[in-house]
């Protein structure tokens, strides 16, 4: 079974440029849009601070990307 990782804004944006993701531009409030030209997938990320992402964002993105936990955590 694969484990959710713990990890904060910054680490989770090393991953989205590692895949090829780029920032767009600034959404409602401390969001961010963040896209790629590949195939036009996009995705919204919180930017709270250094606080750990919650499980049910980490979803959000994982589906957004159309991406497994076991993949996510290989990046």
């Amino acid at each position: 079974m694969s484990v959710f990782p713990n990890i904060n804004y910054r680490q989770c944006i090393k991953k989205l440029q590692k895949l090829g993701f780029c920032y767009i531009r600034q959404c409602k409030g401390s969001h961010e849009l963040w896209g790629r030209d590949i195939d036009k997938a996009v995705t919204i990320i919180p930017h709270h601070g250094n606080k750990t992402l919650s499980r049910t964002i980490i979803k959000g993105i994982l589906k957004d990307l159309e991406l497994n936990i076991k993949k996510f955590n290989e990046i």
